[in-house]
Order: structure tokens, then C-alpha cells, then sequence
């Protein structure tokens, strides 16, 4: 079999992209100028604009800094802040008129680490004239230099001064908020301020004496608070950090004081409850949210808080407001729909250990008890406990005996999982079948069951019977009012549309579609209608797939009309429209739509290149098809570069490129690798042009290359998904091996009809699709993803002997299957849910690492394991291995900083997981919030900044109306209050070592509190 030729491989990518053109559709120019008369413009009245003085100090130290001594360096940036406070907010603008008041503009050009430790000295010799300002100043810089012993001086010395706002005359800062205040609630300001700075201490500090002292400033501040905004903390795994007695003596003073709490770490936890068990007659609030699971401790826990508050009490608005006076609380401030959350589901946990413990009727009384206070479904991890502990077919049977009694209960979307689950598909069918006959169903009552019913239809191939149902469905939501009661119609038809599609009954496509149109022509929506408009292009209507783009825009121009304030967020549903006209072969109009709608929230098409349409072809492809309509190539390929740079795994974008460039590509090929090395897609395309060149040899390093980055290429979409093992098959067989390039073919014909399994998956023709991934494995046996998905369908259906067998195979191959950028194919992500999953994952991931315990994968797969196991620090340890036997193991990286949340990791150790991932992808956007060490920060940004090949974004079609507007509103911006220009996208660049630093907790807080006395100060 030959190679496949470009031309060949450009036409694949587009070949549902075109209709005849021919095609009738109303121009853009007239529907553009159609849309405009649907926005008003109000009139604003402008402030007065700020001067630029404090800007042209602030840009000529930025200018000069890098070339100064570091004693010099740190002079000059004091002197900075000296004339930052002293120039007034008004006068902190910059030169192009946009006002920048922030104190994160001197974080931003603050000298380069040399001259810290300088700083870090001066902030405390060289005050600037105002006591509170200078302490924060010194929180600043010592957190610059990660003095933990400073920064903890000098929170103290901020939080003693501030304590006594009202009495301190020596701060002008203080001075200044008891004046913008009135002499009104100082204390209680201040005490905002001391606890947002307690809880960024707590957070990136590394000292047990320190995050308990920080902790305790958070309670304090609690009891001196009389603001209604919830009294609830945030605690670490004090275990961990800080030994189980002061862990004891913290959760029980807060306990003490009436404080809810929200508590990481396993052991911290079960602390706690024991703390709530052994003084529950103490308790001035309720601890709902200590509740996490289905064990005795939990059931015994809240039994004891349920009579202690009994939930009259608890709804009680009198309470939530003034505390439990019968324990002689002081004023409390819960927020009440939380706290309501928050019990509701501690009662869902409860119900479900009491099935458990075979307490079924105390288990219906309080079911039937939470249905009434508007609860739907049950605690999704406490049913997986229930299953992960052999309770499922308790569980189902409870709840279908529930439902036999009372089929109005919001339980049904639970019980046909569950039905499934344990072979009782047909019986749940009967039941659903049943409780929608009944005559005493609410119309919403009766929606929610015939939904269920239609669910477990589909799933069984009972297409008419469902269809059946929908209808009925439809005709009840017809009847409801509200905005609410439209969508789920219009989801609805959308719904039949598709299933007719599929199945090829023309008819259901056709009524899902016009009741569809039908509803976008009297309902205000934006969104809703873009999944219709596949169907409307692919059965030849682009006229009714432009009046549905159209039906979704006026909305948001007659709600968000103001020309002087703003630019409606239409960029979405302007990229269908340009899509519409790109499919319709209408390039003119594509090019007019671009230049004459004044929405798109940019000035030049490089800005938004990147973004998709229905077809998922991004923006910047359909501009350059266009712009090679009229002949205009070079302008093509310039846009075709601006939108790899926006959207880098963008086949459509390299497939064009390739074919308009050839050869020359491949610079540019290598530039974009060189920039992100765990995004494949430019090698694909280096190997298809060296194949072209029948560089054999060289093809086959690269591609393999590629492949090794990602092996699932889970992360793509239908249709570009193992695009590099087409490549590689392309290769072998030019290489006189067609035998081993047949084994790439199967692999991606059966990855094909896998994406034709997962449509029917999503529109719940389960039994169909079962039925397509089986014939995908005859074509290739040796896919983990598609193995994984028939093993959930399987098991969804009740299958477990066949889904067992699937598993287990899904599992054996997941480790070579695995890269460092391991993604999770669609349908995958939840592969080691269930008893049996689980079983069968310890089994054979055990069993692999004694076989090859130098391999990487296996340890990251059981950290995986671990983790949706809830064994957080033994996940921890896997990780760890895993980034041990390879330092570039990027996912492994991103778990262990996933896993702080769960169990206390070392701020060294943050650090590394950090820094690793902004070496290894520095444009993934890494959590740097929590980075101690800020020296090792700045460094490693400023290398790559130096290695990385410019990703400058040049200008290349201007977006003509479009920049008008913008331009209009950018001299009104500082005059206008709620300025917001939707849409505009930075350039695709690492941003300096000052911008970065802006981000970090404990700074960012710093730098709003500084803004915010300035502000007072005004």
C-alpha cells in the first residue's frame, strides 16, 4: 500500500467541511448589519481622567534596574514605593490613560534577586512615614527571600498595629480608613484584613508553630467578627504537620468557639470526630462537614449532631443568625444555604451507612425527609464506598423498594445505575414504567421519571419505546414556564435529532430538529443551539443553521448593548457563523464577517486565530482558506502560523500548512517543538514531509518520537486521534514491511470505529455501542482505551463476567500504553471505579511492577489506583517513585501537587512538582501561588524566557470593525466603571519573573491590602 499523498490527507481533513457553492444563504454584510440594529447605545457619563506621572518613574526603573548594582537596585525600588504612596491613586495611571492604581505594578518590575536580600534589609531600616504600610512592605520582601521568621515578625507587628485602628493615630494609612469608614466598623475592616493575611500565612508556610499560630489568628478574629460571612476555617493535616496534641488542642478550641471547620488528611479528620464525639454536648455548631464517609464513626457522629441540632433549629433563621443561645453562643454568622449543603450531605452519607447497617426503615424515613427538602441524589463517593464495601445490591434494593412505595422520590437517575450495576436492568424498566403511569405525579414529578425511563430504553436498543417516551417528555416540558423549562426542551429535541441521525430514521431527525428551531425562535437563548448545527449542515439547511446562530446572538445584543461600557461576549457564536459560510464554500462572506462584525472582543485576527467552530476547524483555518480563494497566499501562511501558535494541537492548521509550504515547513515545524516538547503534533507533520522525501530512517525516528510523548493521543478529537500511528503505518509499508504496517492500520481503524461507538454511547444506545467497540477489537485487541470503554459499558449493563475479562486486559496494557503526558481517552477517565475495577487493578498492576519494577508507568498507575481509592499518602509515595525513575515524567508531577490537598507535602517538595512542570511545560499554566522558594522561581523563569524561541504573535488581518470599537472603548477605559473588553487573549508567552511573582498567595494578598489603604487614601 502506497503512502498516503498530501493532497489526499488535506482533502481527509476537509472533506466534511465544504457544501456545493452554490448554496443560498443571505449575505454576511447584510446579517452583520442586521445583528447591529438589535444593540442599543447608551450614554455614560465619564470621570475625570488620571495623569501619567507615577507611569513614567515606573517604566524608567523597569528601563534601568537590570543594570544596576544590587544595593542601587534595591535604593531605587524603595524610592519607587515612596513615590507610589505619595502620588495618590489618581495619579497611578499609565501613559495610554488605562488606570493602575495596584500595588502589583511595583511587584512587577521589583529588581532582580541579587539585590533582595539589600531590600529585604532596607524595608525594615528605611521606612517609608507610615507604620502599617512599612510592615507590609517587610511581610514583602521577607517573603521575597523566604524568611519564614520575618515573615512572621512582621504579619505579627501588621496584626498588633492593626488590632487598635480605631485608637492609632500614627499611621496615615490607619487614619485614612477610619475617615473613608466614618468611625463606622474600623475593627471589623482591620480584622478582614488580619485574616485574609492569616489564612495566605497558613497556606505557604512551612513551620507547625506558624500555621497553628496562623490558625489560631483565624479564630480570634472570628469571635471579634460580627460580619454575616460564615464562620467556618479551612484546616490543614495538622496531624502531619504538627503532632496529634496540638492538632487536639486547635480542632478543640475552634470546636469550643462554635466554629465549623472544613479539615485535609485522613487522621486530622478522624481526629476531629473524635473531638465532636467527646464534647457533642459542648458543641455551639454543628460540624457537618466532618462526615466524609459510611463507617461507624461517621453514623455514630452525626446521630449525636442530629440530636444536639435538630433540624428545625438548623433551618432556623434566627439561628443561623445568632447563634445556638441555648449553649450560650456568642453571635454567629454561618452562611446558610452552606451550612444547609453541608447537612444535607452528612444526611446522604447517614442514609446510606444505615442501608448498610440493614436500618432500612430509618433509612426511608430520612430519604423521604431529604426529597422534601429538595435533595436529588445521593453523596456520589458514599455510594462508591457502598460499593467498594459490597453493599451495591443493598443499595439497590433499598432504594427500589423506595421507589416501588414512593415513585415520586428524586431517586431515579441513582437507581438505574444501580439497576445496571446488578444485572436488574429490566426490573428498574418495569418499575420507571410503572411510576410513569401513575395519575398523582406533579408534571415535574413526571418529567424526571419518563427521563429515567427513556434512559433505560436507549440503553437497551428499546428505540421505539424511548422515543415513545421523550415525546411524552416533551409535551410536559412544553407546558412549563421559564427560561429553564426552554432549555431542557430544546436539549431535548436536540437529543432526538441526533439519535434519528444515527440510526438513519430521517423521520425522528426531522421532528428533532424542527421542534428544536421552534424553540430557539421563542426563547431567549446563547448557546443551547450549537450542537444542532452539525445535523442542519450535514442534511443540506444552512439557512436554517444561520438563522440559528442568529436566534442565539440577539439575545445577548439586546441584553449587553452599551457601546460605551463594553463588548458583548458574541465571539462564540460569531465563529459558528463564519463556519456556516466556510462550509457553505462562501469565503467572501467568511472575510466579511471577520472584518465587519464589530464583536469579536480583538483587533486582529491573531488574537482569537485559535478558536473552534461546530466542526471543531479553528477560526484562523477557514480565514486562510479564504484568503487563498483570493489568491493571497503568503497572507494565508501568516495566519496559519498565528493559529498553531493559538491552538497548537490544531491538525486542520498543520495539514494546510504542510500542503502550502512543503519543505519550508519544516523550521517552523521544529520551532513550535522546541517551545512545548510534550505537544506531538509538529513531529506528525516533520515525519509526513520526510516520508514525502523518502527519508525513511529519519521519518521513522521522528514519528516514533511522537508517539512515545503520548501514546492514547487521548487528548484529540474524533478524528485526529492516533493520527501519528497512520504516519507510522504510512512509513513501514514504504519500508517493505506491510505485515507490521497492517498492525498501525488496525490500531487506527479501530480507534475509528470506537469514536462511531462513543456517539451512540452519548446519545444512550449503550447496547449498540457494546456491541461496535467488540468489532473494534477485532481489529485491534491491543488498545487499552477501547478495552476500558467496553468494560464500563459492560458493567454498566450488568455484564460483570464479560466486563471482568475487558478490565483485565485494559489494565495489563495500560503500562506501555502510558506516556509522561499520559490522557485518558474519552470514556476512560473513571476505569478503576467499582469493586470489581479496583480488584482487578491491584491484581495486575502488583503483579507488573515484580515483573518490572524499573518502569515508571506501573508506579504512576498505582499512585492512580491509590488515589480514587482515597489512600492519598500512599499515592504519594508512588508518585514519587514514579518521578525518581523518571525526572520528566510530567503527569506524575501534576499528581503529587494534586494530591497537598489531600495530605501535608513539604513546601521543598511543592517546590520541586512546581518547577518541574514549568521546566517541562512552561506554557500548562503550574500553580504558582504556593512556590516558597522564590529565588529558584525567578531563575528558572528567567531561563527558559532565554531558551524558549519567541512566540510573538505578529498582527496579520485586521478585524476592521471590530478594532474601531475596541479603540473607542480603550479611551473611555479609567472612565468608566465596569470596563470589560471580552475576548482579547494575551500572546501565548511566558510572562516575566515580576508578573509571575504577582500570583503568589501570600504577595497577592499583600499587594490588595496596600491598594486597598491607598485607595482609602485617595
Amino acid at each position: 500500500m502506497k503512502p498516503i499523498p498530501l493532497p489526499l490527507v488535506l482533502a481527509a481533513l476537509f472533506f466534511t467541511c465544504s457544501l456545493p457553492a452554490a448554496v443560498a444563504l443571505e449575505g454576511a454584510a447584510a446579517v452583520i448589519n442586521s445583528l447591529a440594529q438589535t444593540q442599543t447605545d447608551d450614554k455614560g457619563e465619564a470621570k475625570d481622567s488620571a495623569a501619567a506621572r507615577f507611569s513614567i518613574d515606573l517604566k524608567k526603573f523597569s528601563a534601568e534596574s537590570s543594570k544596576m548594582k544590587p544595593r542601587a537596585a534595591a535604593q531605587g525600588w524603595m524610592e519607587l514605593v515612596k513615590k507610589w504612596a505619595e502620588a495618590g491613586p489618581s495619579r497611578r495611571d499609565s501613559d495610554d490613560g488605562s488606570e493602575a492604581a495596584d500595588f502589583d505594578l511595583l511587584v512587577r518590575v521589583v529588581p532582580a534577586p541579587p539585590a533582595w536580600e539589600e531590600l529585604h534589609k532596607k524595608a525594615s531600616a528605611d521606612p517609608t512615614g507610615d507604620s502599617v504600610r512599612d510592615q507590609l512592605l517587610a511581610l514583602f520582601a521577607a517573603t521575597l527571600v523566604d524568611d519564614e521568621a520575618g515573615k512572621w515578625k512582621a504579619f505579627n507587628s501588621f496584626r498588633e498595629q492593626i488590632s487598635n485602628a480605631s485608637e492609632n493615630s500614627g499611621s496615615a494609612s490607619l487614619q485614612a480608613l477610619s475617615q473613608a469608614m466614618g468611625g463606622q466598623n474600623i475593627k471589623q475592616w482591620a480584622n478582614s484584613y488580619v485574616f485574609q493575611l492569616a489564612q495566605a500565612v497558613a497556606k505557604v508556610s512551612d513551620d507547625p508553630g506558624h500555621i497553628l499560630g496562623a490558625l489560631n489568628i483565624q479564630m480570634e478574629g472570628m469571635e471579634k467578627s460580627e460580619r454575616h460571612s460564615g464562620r467556618r476555617i479551612n484546616v490543614p493535616d495538622l496531624v502531619t504537620i504538627a503532632g496529634t496534641d496540638k492538632a487536639r488542642a486547635f480542632l478543640q478550641a475552634a470546636m469550643e468557639r462554635g466554629i465549623q471547620l472544613e479539615v485535609e488528611g485522613a487522621k486530622t479528620c478522624l481526629l476531629a470526630q473524635t473531638i465532636a464525639l467527646e464534647n457533642i454536648g459542648k458543641l455551639k455548631a454543628p460540624q457537618w462537614n466532618l462526615i466524609k464517609g459510611i463507617d461507624a464513626t461517621d453514623m455514630r457522629l452525626y446521630e449525636a449532631m442530629a440530636k444536639q441540632f435538630p433540624d428545625e433549629m438548623e433551618s432556623d433563621h434566627s439561628r443561623n443568625l445568632y447563634g445556638d443561645v441555648r449553649n450560650g453562643a456568642w453571635k454567629s454568622f454561618p452562611d446558610e444555604m452552606e451550612s444547609d449543603h453541608s447537612r444535607n450531605t452528612a444526611a446522604g452519607y447517614y442514609l446510606l451507612s444505615l442501608i448498610a447497617s440493614g436500618r432500612t426503615e430509618e433509612a426511608k424515613d430520612l430519604a423521604i425527609k431529604q426529597a422534601k427538602k429538595g435533595e436529588k441524589d445521593l453523596p456520589h463517593q458514599g455510594m462508591n464506598a457502598m460499593r467498594a464495601a459490597g453493599y451495591g445490591r443493598q443499595l439497590y434494593d433499598f432504594v427500589h423498594a423506595l421507589l416501588q412505595q414512593n415513585p415520586d422520590l428524586p431517586l431515579w437517575s441513582d437507581y438505574v445505575t444501580l439497576a445496571a450495576e446488578n444485572q436488574k436492568t429490566a426490573e428498574a424498566m418495569e418499575l420507571a414504567k410503572a411510576a410513569s403511569q401513575r395519575k398523582n405525579l406533579t408534571p415535574a414529578q413526571h418529567a424526571i421519571v419518563l427521563h429515567q425511563l427513556s434512559i433505560a430504553y436507549l440503553a437497551h436498543g428499546s428505540v421505539d419505546e424511548a422515543l415513545e417516551v421523550m415525546r411524552g417528555r416533551m409535551t410536559l416540558l412544553k407546558a412549563g414556564k421559564g427560561q429553564e423549562a426552554s432549555s431542557d426542551v430544546l436539549s431535548l429535541a436536540v437529543q432526538m435529532a441526533e439519535l434519528g441521525n444515527l440510526l438513519k430514521r430521517d423521520q425522528v431527525r426531522d421532528e428533532g430538529i424542527r421542534e428544536a428551531l421552534a424553540i430557539l425562535s421563542k426563547m431567549e437563548v446563547t448557546h443551547g443551539g450549537t450542537a444542532l448545527l452539525p445535523l442542519l449542515m450535514e442534511t443540506g439547511r444552512p439557512k436554517d443553521a444561520l438563522e440559528a446562530v442568529l436566534l442565539m446572538m440577539k439575545p445577548v445584543l439586546r441584553q449587553n448593548g452599551d457601546r460605551q461600557y463594553n463588548v458583548p461576549d458574541l465571539k462564540h457564536e460569531l465563529v459558528q457563523l463564519a463556519g456556516i459560510y466556510d462550509q457553505a464554500g462562501r469565503s467572501e462572506d467568511v472575510l466579511i464577517v471577520l472584518e465587519q462584525a464589530p464583536w469579536w472582543g480583538a483587533a486582529d485576527l491573531s488574537e482569537i486565530a485559535g478558536t473552534e467552530d461546530y466542526r471543531d476547524i479553528p477560526l484562523g483555518v477557514m480565514a486562510a482558506k479564504s484568503l487563498l480563494a483570493k489568491g493571497d497566499k503568503k497572507k494565508a501562511l501568516d495566519v496559519l502560523q498565528a493559529t498553531i501558535r493559538r491552538a497548537p494541537s490544531a491538525d486542520s492548521a498543520y495539514a494546510l500548512l504542510v500542503e502550502l509550504q512543503g519543505n519550508e515547513a519544516m523550521a517552523f515545524l521544529d520551532e513550535q517543538f522546541a517551545r512545548d516538547r510534550f505537544q506531538e503534533r509538529p513531529l506528525i507533520w516533520k515525519a509526513l514531509l520526510l516520508l514525502r522525501e523518502k527519508k525513511l530512517k529519519e521519518a521513522g525516528e521522528i514519528i516514533r518520537q511522537a508517539i512515545a510523548i503520548d501514546p492514547s493521543d487521548g487528548e484529540m478529537g474524533r478524528g485526529d486521534r492516533m493520527r501519528a500511528y497512520v504516519v507510522l503505518a504510512d512509513i513501514l509499508e514504504a519500508q517493505g514491511q506491510p505485515e507490521d504496517a497492517k498492525i498501525y492500520r488496525g490500531a487506527v481503524q479501530a480507534v475509528r470505529l470506537s469514536e462511531e461507538a462513543d456517539k451512540f454511547q452519548s446519545a444512550g444506545l449503550l447496547s449498540q455501542a457494546v456491541t461496535m467497540y467488540e468489532k473494534a477489537l477485532t481489529y485491534f485487541a491491543d488498545a487499552y482505551c477501547i478495552q476500558s470503554r467496553l468494560a464500563i459499558q459492560l458493567a454498566k449493563l450488568g455484564d460483570m463476567e464479560k466486563a471482568e475479562e475487558h478490565f483485565r486486559r485494559a489494565f495489563e496494557l495500560m503500562p506501555d500504553s502510558f506516556g509522561r503526558m499520559e490522557s485518558h481517552c474519552f470514556g476512560c477517565e473513571k476505569v478503576f471505579k467499582g469493586e470489581l475495577a479496583e480488584t482487578l487493578a491491584e491484581k495486575t498492576f502488583k503483579k507488573l511492577l515484580a515483573e518490572n519494577p524499573k518502569k515508571p508507568q506501573i508506579q504512576y498507575l498505582l499512585g492512580y489506583l491509590r488515589m480514587e481509592q482515597e489512600r492519598y499518602a500512599e499515592a504519594l509515595e508512588h508518585f514519587q517513585k514514579a518521578v525518581e525513575l523518571d525526572p520528566d515524567y510530567i503527569n506524575a508531577w501534576k499528581k503529587i501537587l494534586a494530591l497537598a490537598s489531600h495530605t501535608a507535602i513539604p513546601s521543598r517538595q511543592r517546590d520541586d512538582a512546581t518547577l518541574a512542570l514549568l521546566r517541562l511545560d512552561p506554557f500548562g499554566n503550574p500553580n504558582l501561588r504556593d512556590v516558597n522558594d522564590l529565588k529558584r522561581l525567578w531563575t528558572t523563569v528567567e531561563t527558559l524566557r532565554k531558551e524558549l524561541p519567541d512566540q510573538t504573535i505578529q498582527p496579520v488581518l485586521a478585524l476592521d470593525a471590530s478594532g474601531r470599537l475596541l479603540a473607542e472603548l480603550r479611551k473611555n477605559q479609567g472612565k468608566f466603571e465596569g470596563f470589560n473588553m471580552s475576548g482579547q487573549n494575551d500572546q501565548p508567552q511566558l510572562p516575566p519573573p515580576g508578573e509571575i511573582l504577582t500570583q503568589h498567595e501570600l504577595i497577592q494578598q499583600t499587594s490588595q491590602i496596600l491598594t486597598q489603604f491607598a485607595q482609602f487614601g485617595r
